[in-house]
């Protein structure tokens, strides 16, 4: 064999072997994310660290993250009422909202701009979460692309505000993750395309389990939910006090306990509710007497 013809066989040899390498590491590389992604429940919620562990102003905003997979879809999305108040979201069972605690002010705005034949929207989430936990690290590394409803903290005016929705969530696309002299953190940005704007939130976060209700009366504490398991009409509401008004509680069908027009409850239009299974209905303390208003697009009826 040639000289010449020797080194044209090592050079395709060469070649294919790195061909190969590529292949074979993008074959893992392929693996390794398509693994099964840990739940929102596992990584839990991600606190707050304190200034000697990232630089910046101390500002602890809470966050909560709520995964398209942690949401019920077999009832209807709540509807806002009039002043853009929207109810508690129905989660599945034994799914609650995680919360993340960011270590500045988020940002959150939108664009809407007009072009030659159409106007595109563009709303933008996004927070430094300090640190570097194994739990921030494992919310990095099984979330990047993520489809999330955001409620955050509105100090302003004292409000819980609402991003997203099922159809068109807050997609996680990207993070930044700095480790470095100046400071230990992560910015994370979210981003959707929707014309909607951003809604107020009434519903619970609490995260506490639904509190069971198989008699007529409703002994309110420390949950948002109560599941009516009975067949009564749900005469009386207990527990409150003044530091409750403004809060709102929901009611989960489970039975065929019903709520008529009283005056402990105000009913839209006076309609009766029945606490069939999968139907809701959320009401705001309006005072402690007490006095509980429907919520206006809350309600889901299931015959």
């Amino acid at each position: 064999m040639k000289k010449r013809d020797k080194i044209l066989l090592y050079t395709i040899a060469i070649i294919f072997a790195v061909v190969l390498l590529i292949c074979c590491s993008d074959l893992v590389a392929g693996c390794v994310m398509t693994a099964g992604v840990i739940p929102m429940s596992i990584i839990g919620n991600i606190d707050e660290v304190n200034d000697r562990e990232v630089a910046g102003k101390s500002i602890a905003t809470r966050v909560w993250l709520i995964h398209v997979s942690q949401i019920d879809r077999s009832v209807p999305f709540p509807k806002a009422n009039t002043n853009r108040e929207i109810a508690s979201l129905q989660l599945k069972e034994g799914e609650y909202p995680h919360y993340m605690e960011a270590h500045t002010n988020p940002t959150d705005t939108s664009t809407l701009e007009k072009g030659d034949l159409s106007v595109s929207a563009t709303n933008t989430f996004g927070m430094i979460l300090g640190g570097n936990s194994p739990k921030l690290l494992d919310f990095l590394e099984n979330y990047a692309g993520g489809k999330f409803l955001i409620i955050h903290e509105d100090f302003v005016e004292d409000k819980k505000i609402l991003l997203g929705s099922l159809n068109y969530p807050m997609v996680l696309k990207s993070v930044t993750r700095d480790r470095g002299a100046e400071r230990v953190a992560a910015e994370i940005k979210f981003e959707n395309n929707a014309f909607a704007q951003p809604l107020i939130y009434v519903g619970d976060l609490s995260g506490a389990a639904a509190v069971t209700v198989d008699g007529p009366a409703v002994a309110v504490g420390g949950s948002g939910d109560y599941k009516l398991t009975g067949s009564v009409v749900i005469a009386s509401v207990t527990g409150i006090t003044a530091n409750d008004v403004g809060r709102v509680v929901t009611f989960i069908g489970s039975g065929s306990a019903s709520v008529e027009e009283s005056a402990t409850f105000i009913l839209k239009d006076g309609a009766t509710w029945s606490g069939t299974p999968g139907s809701k209905i959320s009401f705001k303390i309006f005072d402690a007497s007490p006095t509980l208003v429907e919520e206006d697009g809350s309600r889901i009826q299931k015959l």
